[in-house]
């Protein structure tokens, strides 16, 4: 998915430097488009304890949706794909659905059934 793993933490750091992707009620979507990226990418990390993200609502992030975009992709896969995980994750139930699972088969099944859609992206 990747040339150089330390371009997409750049990337990564570089985009939070500007405002925080810290999203509300434990969720943030760091999130990078970058020459170093070679195919378009979501990749997930949950934490049990969270960790301090400067989010909107001032809590600390428990779920980490980071989208990693190739450079060529940042006006279309990038937009589109940031606008269905916003858009998905202002709803509480869905939030919540999303918190509640426990295995990675049960989150991608949220994910592609009620965050994300294949118009979405």
């Amino acid at each position: 998915v990747c040339t150089s793993p330390e371009d997409v933490k750049k990337g990564l750091a570089e985009r939070e430097a500007l405002s925080t992707t810290g999203f509300q009620d434990g969720f943030a979507i760091p999130h990078t488009q970058t020459d170093a990226i070679t195919k378009p990418a979501l990749v997930i990390v949950r934490t049990e304890t969270g960790i301090e993200w400067d989010a909107f609502d001032g809590k600390p992030c428990f779920f980490f949706l980071s989208l990693l975009i190739p450079k060529n992709e940042a006006g279309t896969t990038h937009l589109k794909a940031l606008s269905a995980l916003s858009r998905g994750l202002m709803d509480e139930a869905k939030r919540q659905k999303l918190l509640e699972t426990r295995t990675n088969e049960d989150m991608l099944a949220v994910l592609e059934t009620d965050i994300l859609t294949r118009e979405d992206v």
